[in-house]
């Protein structure tokens, strides 16, 4: 028999493991919650962004196929467009923008003065230099593209003061060689 004042070491209960608490799967489930909503987020946010950047590549695309078609410099067959004094209700550009690219349309046609661009034409001064610019505007992308045109067979384009040698301080008229064919 042993002794009262020695005591067998005790054996813990072996209590089964009951399982987790409702507050420790509520948290768990608050977690992985939260990560699925930032998951789903995430790619919500790529997808959108994936179908602006398409957007605006179709924008720039048509912008960059009716500003082809706006400077078409081959002066012996119909494709070439120039208007003297045009404005954006210009039929002829209107019809050129819209042919080559359904949606864009030409905003403003300005005039280099020689100085500085207007809206004020004087073709007779020799102000032929155009700038027109086309806009498009695709779910809610807008865009525009500014193109320069000038008359295929001018001679001259009137880049600006007259040269030194004139008297002035700028490069005047350059010739210009049209380039038929390109």
């Amino acid at each position: 028999m042993q002794s009262p004042s020695h005591h067998q070491p005790q054996v813990a209960d072996a209590h089964p493991d009951l399982g987790a608490t409702f507050i420790e799967l509520l948290v768990s489930i608050v977690l992985l919650g939260t990560a699925g909503v930032a998951v789903l987020a995430a790619l919500s946010t790529a997808a959108t962004g994936a179908a602006t950047n398409r957007t605006i590549a179709e924008v720039q695309a048509s912008l960059a196929t009716a500003g082809d078609a706006m400077t078409v410099a081959d002066a012996d067959n119909a494709q070439f467009v120039y208007e003297p004094c045009a404005t954006p209700s210009t039929q002829a550009y209107v019809d050129a923008v819209a042919d080559a690219a359904p949606g864009v349309t030409v905003r403003t046609v300005d005039y280099w003065s020689g100085s500085a661009w207007s809206d004020t034409c004087n073709y007779a001064a020799g102000q032929r230099l155009q700038r027109v610019t086309l806009a498009m505007n695709l779910d809610g992308v807008e865009r525009t593209l500014s193109v320069v045109k000038r008359p295929a067979l001018d001679p001259t384009a009137d880049l600006g003061t007259p040269s030194p040698s004139a008297g002035g301080g700028g490069t005047g008229n350059a010739p210009v060689t049209p380039t038929p064919g390109l």
